[in-house]
């Protein structure tokens, strides 16, 4: 499907909606483009997250009822990520993180990837330990090493319960 809505603004609906199905509901690649600017820039004026929320969930409905995946669609996502974690939103920022992680870094390139890596770490840290096997696993992964050191050697030091290194490797974190 290739939406024809031209609304810059529009609710987000439940996935059970009728009204999602229909084209003239859906808003296109182009009109997704100028409705991110439209809301961020709105959200920049009135911090509403509620409102941000509801806006972003709906662009990244939109893109995939019409199966968009590019530059584009990482650069929402990781908007969604970073006003969720701004506004203290654990369960959507784990959301949009895993679509970034499992998903479109497998295929799409962005410049901060690594940065997003390192959320999706602590999150697992804090939340989900189990999953850091797949993420340890993961190729891309293992290329930030580097740059993503110090969340892995707070892993470490969580899993041997050494937790003097830990109080210091919180310390010192850039």
């Amino acid at each position: 499907m290739i939406g024809t809505s031209t609304k810059l603004e529009k609710d987000y609906f439940r996935a059970h909606s009728e009204m999602i199905n229909d084209a003239k509901n859906v808003r296109p690649l182009h009109v997704l483009v100028k409705a991110f600017d439209f809301v961020m820039n709105k959200y920049k004026e009135n911090k509403d997250y509620k409102y941000i929320l509801n806006q972003l969930k709906s662009i990244r409905q939109d893109m995939l009822l019409q199966n968009i995946k590019n530059e584009f669609c990482v650069k929402v996502y990781e908007a969604s990520t970073e006003i969720s974690i701004q506004n203290e939103d654990i369960e959507n920022a784990n959301i949009t993180l895993s679509m970034l992680i499992k998903d479109l870094y497998n295929t799409i390139h962005s410049e901060n990837d690594y940065q997003f890596y390192r959320y999706y770490l602590i999150y697992n840290i804090l939340y989900d330990i189990k999953e850091m096997n797949y993420i340890i696993q993961e190729e891309k992964f293992i290329s930030y090493k580097k740059r993503i050191r110090d969340i892995i050697d707070i892993m470490k030091a969580m899993n041997e319960k050494n937790y003097i290194k830990l109080f210091i490797l919180f310390l010192n974190l850039n």
